[in-house]
């Protein structure tokens, strides 16, 4: 819940409208401690735009202990302390599952990361074989012309329409002039 109460421990904004106007300093924990008198105090020792925090404890319903939290900021121009105040049950849920969606997006990333670069290996050695293996072929190629009997009619075989086949034709184109 969000309230609003000045220094005096008044509230100013109430959760429910006819608290507006209400005293609320003198509110006590399940301990006896005046929690808000605390409040009222922390507050007013804050810098501007620094968020106090207080936890303290009070007795539920069933006069089962909760322990709530309270987040607040002190508005010194108005002399307003803006408070929100829940279980402290409700924001450790809330933290919780921040938590647990902050666990599963890394575990999202580390698998789409681990995709990723397993995929760019497979295309690398697909792209390295399809250059290297006509590259290795050639060299075969001018390897036997070269280490031969000087056969100058044996030629190269053209790996496909790519700059490797164009040197093969031209090589061959050579070879037929040497002749």
């Amino acid at each position: 819940r969000v309230t609003v109460m000045d220094s005096t421990g008044v509230y100013v904004i109430a959760q429910q409208e006819q608290d507006n106007g209400k005293n609320v300093k003198g509110l006590t924990d399940a301990e006896g401690k005046p929690y808000m008198e605390d409040r009222i105090a922390a507050a007013k020792t804050l810098s501007p735009r620094a968020i106090g925090k207080q936890q303290f404890t009070v007795k539920g319903e069933r006069g089962a202990s909760v322990v709530r939290e309270a987040r607040f900021i002190y508005f010194a121009p108005w002399d307003w302390i803006v408070m929100v105040e829940a279980d402290k049950a409700e924001f450790t849920e809330a933290a919780e599952r921040i938590n647990d969606t902050n666990q599963q997006s890394l575990i999202m990333l580390n698998l789409v990361s681990a995709g990723a670069v397993g995929f760019t290996i497979v295309v690398w050695f697909i792209m390295a074989g399809s250059i290297v293996k006509p590259i290795n072929m050639a060299v075969a190629g001018l390897k036997d012309v070269a280490e031969g009997e000087g056969d100058l009619t044996k030629r190269l075989q053209s790996p496909g329409r790519n700059e490797l086949g164009e040197l093969v034709h031209w090589f061959n184109t050579f070879l037929e002039k040497l002749q």
